[in-house]
């Protein structure tokens, strides 16, 4: 699939990647969804503006830089809230 690298769902495949939770398993557990739901959000371009600022609030971004995150953060990960539980540290936090 050829995903716009300017949507809400590669922003999420990004984020998801650098919190060692490529799948989304753990997001999708705190939020009560299913990793299917997930799923679908990361291989979206578009998202109700609700849902991305979920999302947003999930890893601790405003909802800008959420929208714009491999954009203006390829390796700056220092904004990132730490709240995927579970997470390649194995205490939730990102290392």
């Amino acid at each position: 699939m050829n995903q716009n690298l300017n949507s809400p769902g590669f922003s999420l495949t990004a984020l998801l990647d650098l919190c060692g939770d490529p799948a989304g398993t753990a997001m999708a557990k705190k939020l009560e969804v299913t990793p299917m739901t997930v799923y679908r959000w990361k291989n979206s371009d578009d998202m109700s503006l609700t849902r991305a600022i979920k999302l947003a609030d999930y890893f601790g971004l405003s909802l800008h830089d959420f929208l714009t995150w491999e954009s203006k953060n390829e390796s700056d990960n220092s904004n990132l809230k730490p709240l995927v539980e579970g997470a390649s540290d194995g205490d939730g936090g990102v290392e």
